[in-house]
């Protein structure tokens, strides 16, 4: 489509986004308005034809125009929850609030000849592998796809070694960018060499992207070759779980994923490159006579073929017949390295490979990544030397260092390939949607997220056009498919079959005959011919409730002919994408790599628990260079979900730290030195073949070949010979000396002190030392033949031929030796299917009454619980006989609490059932969870630094390298939830033993014998007044945690009564009101509810008996006591004992997050992830901070390495953890922005309000002329308040009022907290504001606003603050830590120095602190940082004198907040 036109698009659009941003909806166009829009870009009428035609712009109902983008926003905001049988209108309104953000897209311009490439190639590539690269290349390409084909060639061409990481963002040709030089080289040495050999390994961390790579990789080799019969023919092989053994393997249906359907067997990982229909290995090409490697489409209509020529099949012929690319995963490489008989496949034996592609780098970060990095050394050291390494990723901040250090690299030796800014042009736009669920609808967020799905998906073009009467295409503009992510697979399942019910499926394809109307869609339908004709509903009456979905309709999706929309699903249970699917449901499988130009939008159902993970998901959408993708987030209204939508400005655009790569981890080195064990056994005793030491140290012979002596006499003499090797390992002797060599050269150990006590560390101390327990281990099992500990033929071990499940994890992915519980899980006709879950998650997920979609693979079984225990009559908690439901044996240990003695006991097995269908999906009852920790040996004490002792009374180590480690213990006596079959039930649950009079009171849990690190924090012997904060977080944990509140109270009901009661008490302080009795606080409270939405209001987003539900609650005398006693705990200037008890415990808590936080930054090696924060129970001062997993992972080994070097480091880095963030100081960089009496301030903010319809250069200039106005003031804005600046504040849309209307908001806020001594959040503000009229103006409300929406909207315009600003605990019972409590009573930062104005007179001063204190904070304003840079300068050149030494400070580090540039130095002689 003309570039001019989409231009007038993107003009229409950004003048709708002034409303839309602001949550008005209706709006629409009269053709003046539109046409005098248009007519800047060309002849209006034409224009605007063209636009309707492609249904870029739609004409609605009543006449009037808007954009397609609208449309869809508007639909998505006015969704409602109807089911078959009920009125459209009568449905619940599902979304609350939403946020759009329409953004220009950036891509690398396209604008490099192809000849300008070619003649910088000639002098890499000979004339074949010129013309290969001519055949592959564009029309243009950009300039950071020839600097990475110069990069790439270069590299090929150099013998040190060297690697190239190319970054760019997602959809910008990276992939092009490798393999265009990388298939051109192999083309020239194709060319040169007769002899089959693996010249490229690519290895990719999904399956999935694995096979799109492959689809995309075999057209580009069959485009090679399809020119001229002499044209080189570059051949691709595979080795993952679907590549079968050999052509035997899937004659005999023993190949994964290769199904039988009619005249051959279905290829499991590739579909037809022309018509993307199955491929058949055919029957006729599988017979033992002829086995022809070809895959043939099944389609008649087509005549598709991909030749073994061009792809090696099967193992089998990878190894005889070696492909010039080899794509694997890393799980199949670390397996092979201890096989070396298929080593030829991947370029190893012999020694062949030249290059290795590390596709989604980013991916490779953590304990995992850390795995992957050392398994390419393990390649490294297999190979004998460097290949080149290149690396492609969309989301990685520290690229080079981080792929430096991930293949063994220096940083110098690795050359960073992006676009330049410069190079960066428009293209296009992107719509961003943030939808906040209704909580008080009771609908759901998954609910949100199905009807999101269904209209989204309806409002891209139509897949499926009728050829009879063609709808409207917008030629690739907003695409045609969708694919929804979740975080969870429970989730996954869920939104798959729940949607596959929507569109009126039974199953996948198989539609649900018996629904009418088959889809929820045609309920939207303008004649609604399928809905029984008392509860059709005029269309008209319905538009003006996003109720008659006529956009759908004119775009083809035969909403009025009730057409369902294909639903397909992609996790780790399925075989992949389906082709016809329109929208598609995954988890991680799909986020990563895999290209599909049809996909217009993605759906996130939930907040994204990591921000690249969710960039990287964004951009399946938007592939083709023209499209204009959605990203659509659903959120709910609690925990990350609300920290997400405060944020949301962020949330599309976030800042990514740099990625962890503990490789020095010894928790991975000594996983990874039994792997490198396993590798020197097979090259020891020249193993050949198919012959793996991973498969015979699986298990004994005659389990390993149950049916085939002969076989299991060879695999009995491979494991004596493998015995006896062993042997040679314990004892001193060559066979040691040669282990402890490879391991130097295979972990590369450089073999200096450290390394050479790395290697004793993995050799001899626990946990795991690789030659006092993994050798012997391993010898008397192949001795012993496993005697006493046969597996069963069932075993998970045997089957995948998994050896030592003790001391390496089955994949590289998984964590080791976590207890987990076998799960009897309901299957296909009848049959039962074995699970295994960790068994603090099986806990989570399977406590009696919770439902979960975990297993919900199949249409027959979707649904699984525990059934709960009869209700006793006298209304006590249901009583749970452990050994029945989780097949306790004897209890792990007995713990103490408050005098009585209680048995914990752990899960083993436990049986699911089917639901049944009363029960609904959100039925919920959680484990209320316990810790207890016992010390094991004495630890070892940590010395601390100067000014820690100010917080930390101590801090002792616990690991088993040291002898030593420690019993935690999680466990549960109860659980308590919500049953709804179908009006909710309060469920209380006590475990216990035994049955009848037999039974008593017990505890379900897991003891883990880890490292951890024991701390007892410095409670201040001075506790200052309350703050409002302060005062705010208690009453909120009295009423979320402690408050004795009638049992129907949900957790979430308990959050909604902490708003109200916050409203109710700060909105009576602010009017002098004092409540006299329990019938005025009853009013109050539920006008508070009224007006925070809680009950029916004229927005309906309530049920009546939702007002009815809250009467009742708000009426109860329990409630209410409990209510008036936590406000008066809160009202008094003194702290009761149960106030101090908390107060302790979360500046306990706090601490322990800061010494977790410090020690991160310190160990760039640990994953805070790996870590579990607690408060002892019984002690308010003592924490603990544990590894999940038995044995360490190595995380509290490597802060006690840390720890006792760099003790004053430590100091430091906890100083540096206390700073505030960003974030924290986020509110008051706006406070003082918005409060500047500057002009040039104001008119910058008001030159970036009024460009936002002028594009992007405009844009641009707005934005520097703020920051010269802010640098002014002597002030920075950063990242979180420049975001809220320009999307609330100064966004499109907004009000040229606006600003001053903000300031006496903030007024309030302030007032508030100094009269109701409350710290209220933008919530609370925005209720107080809920009857103030005049702000709709300002707001673009229109006249008939509700209160409730009024609250709502002057909430959106404010951001996060205070502690309502907080991230997410560490600790899991509810307590969220305070670092701001800890800054208010322990001052462990250096001595502060301005050194503004810097002269003779400020250095002598300067000078003299220095030897009084020996470290200071040197600062001064950010207009004034010339003079910090010459305070620093005249340090290094003027020295001090300390006694009788000269010395010159260092600078140890440097930072900035919102008033001041910081610089710390130090003086150690003066320590």
């Amino acid at each position: 489509m003309d570039e001019t036109i989409l231009d007038a698009l993107t003009a229409v659009e950004l003048r709708e986004a002034r409303l839309l941003s602001w949550g008005a909806v209706g709006a629409e166009w009269d053709q003046r308005e539109i046409l005098a829009v248009l007519s800047e870009y060309g002849p209006p009428d034409e224009m605007l034809r063209q636009l309707v035609d492609a249904a870029l712009v739609v004409q609605t109902p009543s006449g009037g125009y808007r954009t397609r983008s609208a449309e869809t926003v508007r639909l998505i905001a006015t969704l409602r929850q109807v089911f078959r049988g009920q009125r459209a209108s009568d449905g619940k309104p599902l979304v609350l609030d939403h946020r759009f953000l329409h953004r220009t897209r950036r891509r690398p311009r396209r604008d490099v000849p192809v000849g300008e490439i070619l003649a910088e190639l000639r002098h890499s590539l000979g004339t074949i592998g010129l013309t290969t690269a001519e055949r592959l290349m564009p029309a243009e390409l950009s300039g950071f796809q020839k600097r990475s084909a110069i990069g790439v060639l270069n590299a090929l061409g150099q013998t040190q070694p060297t690697g190239v990481m190319v970054t760019a963002g997602t959809g910008s040709g990276k992939t092009l960018a490798f393999y265009l030089p990388m298939l051109a080289w192999l083309a020239d040495r194709a060319s040169q060499s007769q002899q089959a050999s693996t010249i490229a390994l690519a290895l990719y961390p999904r399956n999935e992207l694995l096979k799109d790579q492959l689809r995309t990789l075999l057209g580009y080799a069959m485009r090679i070759a399809a020119p001229e019969p002499t044209a080189p023919v570059l051949s691709l092989a595979t080795w993952f779980g679907p590549t079968p053994l050999n052509a035997n393997a899937v004659r005999q249906g023993r190949a994964e994923g290769w199904v039988k359907r009619g005249r051959g067997f279905v290829c499991p990982y590739l579909r037809c490159l022309d018509c993307d229909s199955d491929l058949l290995w055919l029957d006729s090409d599988l017979a033992r006579e002829r086995e022809a490697e070809r895959l043939v489409c099944s389609a008649r209509s087509c005549s598709g073929v991909v030749d073994g020529r061009f792809l090696r099949l099967t193992r089998e012929s990878a190894r005889r017949n070696p492909a010039h690319l080899m794509l694997s995963t890393t799980e199949s490489l670390n397996r092979q390295l201890s096989a070396p008989g298929n080593l030829s496949a991947f370029g190893v034996r012999p020694s062949s490979l030249k290059a290795v592609l590390l596709d989604e780098v980013h991916t490779y970060e953590g304990t995992t990544g850390a795995q992957n990095a050392v398994l390419l050394r393990r390649l490294k050291h297999a190979l004998r030397r460097n290949p080149v390494w290149v690396g492609l990723s969309a989301t990685l901040r520290n690229a080079g260092e981080f792929f430096a250090r991930l293949v063994d690299l220096k940083a110098g030796e690795v050359t960073v390939v992006q676009p330049a800014a410069e190079e960066l042009e428009d293209s296009g736009a992107e719509y961003l949607l943030a939808v906040r669920s209704d909580p008080y609808s009771k609908a759901g967020t998954l609910s949100t997220s199905i009807q999101t799905c269904m209209v989204l998906a309806r409002s891209l073009d139509s897949a499926r056009p009728n050829p009879f009467d063609p709808p409207p295409l917008s030629e690739g503009i907003f695409g045609s498919r969708l694919f929804a992510f979740t975080d969870k697979l429970d989730s996954t399942n869920r939104l798959f079959w729940s949607l596959l019910d929507a569109e009126g499926w039974s199953w996948p394809h198989v539609p649900a005959d018996s629904k009418r109307p088959l889809t929820l869609s045609h309920l939207r339908a303008e004649m609604q011919d399928r809905v029984a004709p008392d509860r059709r509903e005029d269309a008209t009456a319905r538009n003006p409730d996003g109720q008659w979905w006529w956009l759908p309709e004119l775009l083809g999706h035969g909403v009025e002919a009730d057409r369902q929309v294909e639903v397909d699903r992609v996790s780790s249970q399925d075989r992949g994408v389906s082709g016809d699917a329109q929208v598609v449901v995954a988890t991680a499988t799909l986020e990563v790599g895999f290209d599909d130009e049809r996909v217009g939008a993605v759906v996130q159902h939930k907040a994204p628990h990591d921000a690249a993970q969710f960039l990287q998901r964004k951009g399946r959408a938007g592939r083709n260079l023209i499209t204009r993708p959605w990203t659509v987030v659903v959120l709910s209204d609690w925990g990350r979900d609300r920290q997400a939508w405060e944020a949301y400005d962020a949330l599309f655009d976030p800042d990514l730290p740099p990625r962890n790569l503990p490789i020095e981890n010894l928790y991975v080195l000594r996983i990874q030195a039994v792997y490198a064990l396993m590798d020197w056994l097979a090259a020891e005793l020249r193993y050949s073949g198919w012959n793996s030491t991973w498969r015979d140290l699986a298990g004994p012979a005659s389990a390993l070949n149950r049916d085939n002596n002969a076989r299991q006499l060879e695999t009995r003499q491979r494991q004596q010979r493998l015995s006896e090797l062993l042997a040679g390992l314990l004892r001193p002797g060559p066979e040691r000396q040669g282990l402890r060599r490879h391991l130097r050269n295979a972990l590369s150990l450089r073999g200096g002190e450290v390394d050479e006590s790395i290697i004793d560390s993995v050799l001899w101390d626990p946990p795991r030392p690789l030659l006092l327990a993994v050798v012997p281990t391993i010898r008397r099992q192949l001795e012993e033949q496993w005697r006493g500990e046969e597996p069963a033929a069932d075993d998970l071990g045997l089957r995948t031929r998994t050896p030592l499940r003790s001391f390496v994890p089955g994949n590289l992915f998984d964590d080791l030796l976590v207890p987990d519980v076998e799960l009897l899980v309901p299957g296909r006709r009848g049959q039962a299917d074995v699970e295994h879950l960790p068994a603090l998650r099986a806990l989570r997920e399977f406590a009696p009454g919770n439902v979960t979609r975990h297993f919900g693979i199949w249409a027959a079984n979707k649904r699984h619980w525990i059934t709960l225990p009869p209700r006793p009559s006298d209304g006590s908690p249901m009583r749970v006989d452990l050994e029945t439901l989780y097949g306790v044996e004897s209890p792990t240990d007995t713990v103490d609490i408050n005098g009585t003695q209680v048995e914990i006991y752990p899960p083993r097995a436990a049986t699911l059932e089917p639901v049944p269908e009363p029960v609904k999906d959100y039925s919920s009852v959680q484990p209320d969870w316990e810790f207890d920790a016992v010390e094991l040996g004495t630890g070892t004490d940590v010395r601390l630094g100067r000014r820690t002792d100010r917080i930390l009374a101590g801090l002792t180590a616990h690991v088993h390298v040291q002898g030593g480690g420690a019993r935690i213990m999680r466990f549960a006596r109860t659980a308590s939830g919500t049953v709804w079959d179908p009006t909710g039930r309060p469920v209380q649950l006590q475990y216990g033993v035994g049955s009848g009079d037999s039974w008593r009171p017990a505890a379900v849990g897991v003891d883990v014998h880890c490292d951890a690190l024991a701390g007892v924090a410095q409670i201040p012997e001075s506790i200052a007044a309350p703050t409002p904060a302060e005062r705010t977080s208690r009453l909120r944990h009295n009423l979320l945690v402690e408050a004795d509140l009638p049992v129907e109270l949900s957790s979430f009901d308990r959050e909604s009564l902490s708003e109200v009661v916050f409203l109710a008490v700060t909105r009576a302080r602010v009017d002098g009101i004092e409540f006299a009795n329990q019938g005025e606080w009853a009013d109050a409270l539920l006008d508070a509810a009224v007006t925070l939405g809680l009950t029916a209001d004229a927005d309906d987003h309530q049920a009546p008996e939702n007002r009815l539900r809250w009467e009742d609650w708000c009426h109860d005398h329990d409630l209410l006591a409990a209510v008036t006693a936590a406000v008066a705990e809160v009202s008094s200037d003194d702290r009761t004992q149960e106030w101090l008890s908390w107060w302790r415990r979360r500046y306990t808590l706090s601490v322990a997050h800061l010494v977790v936080a410090a020690l991160s930054a310190l160990c760039p090696g640990v994953d805070v992830d790996e870590l579990m924060v607690d408060v002892a129970p019984g002690n308010q001062d003592r924490f603990w901070v544990s590894e999940p997993s038995p044995g360490g992972t190595g995380q509290v080994e490597t802060f006690l390495r840390v720890l006792a070097q760099e003790s004053e480091a430590f100091a430091r880095a906890l100083e540096d953890a206390l700073r505030p963030t960003a974030a924290d100081t986020m509110d008051e960089e706006l406070v003082l922005l918005l409060r500047s009496e500057s002009p040039s301030v104001r008119e910058a903010i008001d030159s970036l309000r009024g460009a936002w319809t002028a594009g992007h250069a405009a844009v641009t200039e707005a934005v520097r002329l703020v920051d010269q106005a802010v640098g002014a003031m002597g002030l920075s804005l950063r990242s979180p308040a420049r975001s809220a600046l320009s999307t609330r504040l100064a966004g499109p849309g907004a009000h040229p009022r606006l600003l001053d209307e903000v300031l006496t908001w903030l007024d309030l806020r302030d007032r508030v907290a100094d009269v109701a001594r409350l710290g209220v959040g933008a919530r609370t503000v925005g209720a107080l504001l809920a009857h103030e009229e005049r702000v709709d103006e300002i707001l673009r409300l229109d006249g008939a606003t509700s209160v409730p929406r009024r609250a709502r909207a002057v909430a959106n315009v404010l951001w996060p603050w205070g502690e309502s600003n907080a991230s997410v605990s560490l600790y899991r019972p509810y307590l969220e830590p305070s670092f701001e409590a800890i800054r208010a009573h322990a001052d462990i930062g250096p001595f502060t120095f301005d050194v503004v104005p810097w002269d003779e007179e400020r250095r002598e001063e300067l000078h003299n602190v220095l030897r009084e204190h020996g470290e200071v904070e040197l600062r001064a304003g950010h207009g004034d940082h010339a003079d910090l840079r010459a305070a620093v300068v005249d340090l290094q050149v003027r020295p001090i004198e300390v006694g009788v030494l000269l010395c010159h400070p260092v600078v140890v580090g440097q930072g900035s907040s919102a008033r001041f540039v910081e610089c710390r130095v130090l003086l150690r002689e003066a320590l």
